[in-house]
């Protein structure tokens, strides 16, 4: 995936899911979404939807072997 940044964000748990791992939320950034789209779904990789453009960010959801929750976006916010 190349360079990165990791943010960890701190929140109200109460208002999430009580699975655990509903919880938890997981983004790694990229420099072309939509090529890391083709190649993942293209090894078998499950997608929500295709990318997504947000004001802040394109985006898009998986989810891990275990359940967790992958964001991978485009852009930086702020």
């Amino acid at each position: 995936l190349g360079e990165g940044t990791i943010g960890l964000l701190k929140m109200d748990l109460s208002k999430w899911p009580n699975a655990p791992r509903g919880a938890i939320h997981i983004e790694l950034s990229t420099e072309n979404l939509d090529a890391l789209f083709e190649q993942l779904e293209a090894q078998g990789v499950h997608f929500a939807s295709p990318p997504v453009d947000r004001p802040w960010e394109r985006q898009m959801f998986t989810n891990d072997p275990d359940g967790y929750r992958l964001e991978i976006a485009q852009g930086r916010r702020g």
